[in-house]
């Protein structure tokens, strides 16, 4: 049981994270969860667990599809649809995370993957951060070039005026 007098410091909190390299293979996910499953290269098609729609006939095309390659699929009848991580989630009505432990992709780190997580994070941030500030100088820059250009144009404009009103022969004295 945790100490709750105790502050908690970077030692103490487990870290964890989600790697989708680690879900199952689909042709074999949905092999075990499907029933009446039928594949057809990196398609399948079979009964949706979540409808459970059937029909009588015997050239019936099942409503439930698969792609095997991406991890997706999609109910025709019931228009559900999504990863694995959505079908785990639907099937046990549960959290994104949980759904990922059931399906081996959630692992918690050790102290020293959490540091270069952190690391890299910070790196990123720096990166978009850097990023913006380019993009903020560049427009403030864009704006700085509109105003002097604007500036010229109207001393421009305000120039050519009076040269013309000096040349119009009724506004000499």
């Amino acid at each position: 049981m945790p100490n709750w007098e105790q502050p908690m410091n970077a030692s103490t909190v487990t870290r964890s994270s989600f790697d989708r390299g680690r879900l199952p293979v689909p042709d074999i996910f949905f092999r075990e969860n499907v029933r009446q499953y039928r594949r057809s290269g990196h398609k399948a098609r079979g009964v949706c667990p979540f409808c459970q729609e059937t029909r009588e006939r015997r050239d019936y095309n099942p409503p439930f599809a698969m792609d095997l390659q991406k991890g997706l699929w999609h109910c025709h009848s019931c228009q559900l649809g999504g990863d694995l991580i959505d079908f785990v989630r639907q099937r046990d009505k549960c959290s994104f995370v949980s759904a990922a432990k059931k399906l081996g992709a959630w692992r918690s780190l050790d102290q020293k993957e959490a540091a270069a997580y952190d690391r890299a994070r910070k790196e990123r941030l720096a990166r978009e951060e850097a990023k913006r500030d380019r993009y903020i100088s560049a427009v403030h820059e864009l704006f700085a070039e509109m105003e002097l250009y604007e500036r010229l144009h109207r001393d421009a404009a305000a120039k050519f005026i009076l040269l013309k009103a000096e040349n119009h022969e009724h506004c000499k004295d």
